[in-house]
């Protein structure tokens, strides 16, 4: 199988195997943000997204990674990043990821069920190629600016994981703001996007199922939808948004004060 793989894949095939390989072979757990080479625009962009994404290119070798990225992999069972390389410790793990990269490395699109280390729960990550011209054209230039003429190298996959809870309650407090829904409506609007039944957020709240029915009349009227399921469908197609990091705020506080 991995003779016909090698043969039969385009040129830098070999070099994408021999850096795929890696995923399993033993490393350190320690996670790193390997931007070092990426634009800073991008880096900004990608972290402001409410899902983890993590690009790597031919060799194995993260490229970025978002904060939502970082997250994911630590709540895997079975990923890591050692050094700035990606590795999967289980081998059947490892061996549907590795065919999943070798498949974008041809233009296949695939999902990969991962292992959770909570409980087992599982979770799928996107495995997509991502060679548009502009984005791999910016992310091949090193950090003295030259370009990398390394086939394998200037080869971008995207891993891209599953939205957590936290950007989707974000979303609908977006959501709420944008029309100016009451903290009640928002509450009630909250509960049904997370398929909960009128009678039930009445038995959750301590409210009649009639009080529910208006609240939702009203979530109706504000946000012009036909029905509860036109509404929960609009909240759940809106772009998931990472909260503001304000991680350096404080510094930055105490540096305009000082």
């Amino acid at each position: 199988m991995r003779h016909h793989i090698d043969t039969t894949r385009s040129t830098f095939t070999p070099d994408v195997w021999a850096g795929i390989r890696a995923l399993t072979a033993p490393g350190s757990s320690a996670l790193t943000h390997n931007a070092r080479n990426a634009p800073s625009a991008v880096n900004a962009l990608i972290d402001q997204l409410g899902f983890g994404v993590l690009l790597v290119d031919g060799h194995g070798q993260v490229k970025l990674m978002n904060r939502l990225a970082l997250t994911a992999v630590a709540a895997a069972a079975h990923l890591q990043i050692a050094g700035s390389v990606l590795v999967a410790n289980d081998k059947a793990e490892a061996s549907q990821l590795r065919a999943a990269l070798v498949g974008a490395a041809s233009g296949k699109r695939a999902f990969v069920q991962l292992i959770g280390r909570k409980h087992g729960q599982r979770s799928v990550v996107a495995v997509v190629p991502c060679n548009e011209s502009a984005l791999r054209d910016e992310l091949r230039i090193d950090a003295m600016g030259d370009a990398v003429k390394d086939a394998a190298t200037s080869t971008l996959i995207a891993l891209i994981f599953e939205r957590p809870a936290e950007p989707a309650a974000l979303t609908v407090t977006l959501f709420a703001q944008t029309y100016r829904l009451t903290p009640t409506e928002q509450r009630v609007l909250s509960d049904l996007c997370d398929g909960h039944a009128v009678n039930e957020i009445a038995e959750r709240t301590g409210s009649a199922v009639a009080t529910v029915r208006c609240h939702v009349r009203s979530l109706l009227e504000k946000t012009g939808c036909a029905n509860m399921r036109a509404l929960t469908c609009r909240v759940a197609n809106l772009p998931p948004l990472m909260p503001m990091d304000f991680s350096g705020f404080s510094g930055a506080r105490q540096a305009l004060h000082s």
